[in-house]
């Protein structure tokens, strides 16, 4: 008796690890993430701090990192920050591709759970002037700003996007950019609706930033877009100042950059 008892017990035992065992396998288990670092050149150029990585895999986000050194992201270091990409098991194998502020890298790796890899990533076409995301966006406030630009290679834009903080309507409503010695300058208007894309705002005419040029900017803004706390800073297509900003309530500022992207839509 006391022995069938025993079977019982076993063969329930068993059925039991059976069930879990294919319950577990109708799942993708997780694995070790893949590390990475290396260097970014953007046309040939050290991308600058404040620029962002993201790796995904079937178009999914799995990492993400922020360029804290201009020229390079992560570090060689045991306990360095690295660009971590988490996957699960039907990941593995599959490819990874790096977008840098949105742009898609020439460079792809395969994931290998466990692994670290030293990868450069380049991009040899960057066709926008791009400030990325604000790493500290608040405190912000609707308010002008007035600074300048200077591109690092000749940039065609017909367009301005205004990074918002998040949760918030932040948009650009009037914007002009001008160079007082070829008497060239580009406006841009919100047209006071808050229907579709309103973060977008078109130029006319059309305007091409040329290299090493300085142009000067004005763009007022509306609700709490984001706010590069600096006077001055290196980004994906040259360089942007603030000479001042003055915001709604009269107060003026010297170090507060508008997060923008002047880029152009085909």
């Amino acid at each position: 008796m006391n022995g069938n008892k025993r079977l019982v017990s076993i063969l329930a035992i068993l059925m039991l690890f059976l069930a879990l065992f294919y319950t577990t396998s109708a799942f993708d288990l997780p694995t070790l993430p893949a590390e990475f670092c290396g260097f970014v050149r953007l046309n040939g150029k050290p991308a600058p701090a404040g620029t962002e990585i993201v790796a995904k895999i079937n178009g999914e986000v799995r990492g993400k990192i922020t360029i804290e050194e201009g020229g390079r992201y992560g570090s060689l270091g045991k306990f360095d920050e690295k660009l971590v990409v988490r996957g699960d098991d039907k990941d593995i194998d599959g490819n990874i591709s790096f977008w840098v502020n949105g742009l898609k890298a020439e460079q792809t790796s395969k994931y290998e759970p466990g692994a670290f890899n030293f990868l450069n990533l380049t991009l040899s076409a960057v066709e926008s002037f791009d400030t990325g995301k604000s790493e500290g966006p608040y405190p912000s406030i609707s308010g002008t700003h007035y600074g300048t630009i200077i591109p690092n290679q000749n940039i065609t834009v017909n367009r301005i996007y205004t990074y918002p903080c998040a949760g918030t309507a932040g948009h650009s409503e009037f914007v002009m950019i001008w160079n007082e010695t070829t008497n060239e300058s580009a406006v841009a208007v919100w047209n006071g609706s808050y229907d579709g894309d309103y973060h977008n705002l078109s130029f006319s005419p059309e305007l091409t930033l040329r290299e090493g040029v300085i142009y000067s900017y004005i763009i007022e803004t509306g609700s709490y877009p984001q706010i590069i706390h600096a006077p001055y800073r290196e980004v994906i297509g040259g360089n942007i100042t603030c000479s001042r900003f003055v915001d709604v309530n009269g107060k003026v500022y010297h170090d507060w950059i508008p997060a923008i992207m002047l880029w152009k839509q085909e």
